[in-house]
């Protein structure tokens, strides 16, 4: 006996495994932008302490009352 395995994959069926690669790879360096950064940043010689954002108090020039 012959066993055969037979398998079929539509253009639809291709095409949505295609783009889930394609997310994959492009889904990873986004995920991890902040090591990937530090790294370039270590072999650049540029400051390699943490960067902290700070954010500063919002401003307004209201004064309805509330």
């Amino acid at each position: 006996m012959h066993h055969a395995v037979l398998a079929y994959l539509d253009p639809g069926s291709a095409s949505i495994v295609f783009q889930a690669l394609i997310a994959g790879v492009i889904a990873v360096p986004v995920i991890f932008r902040n090591k990937i950064s530090q790294m370039v940043r270590a072999v650049r010689g540029g400051n390699t302490a943490e960067v902290k954002e700070t954010v500063a108090e919002p401003t307004t020039t209201d004064t309805t009352p509330r």
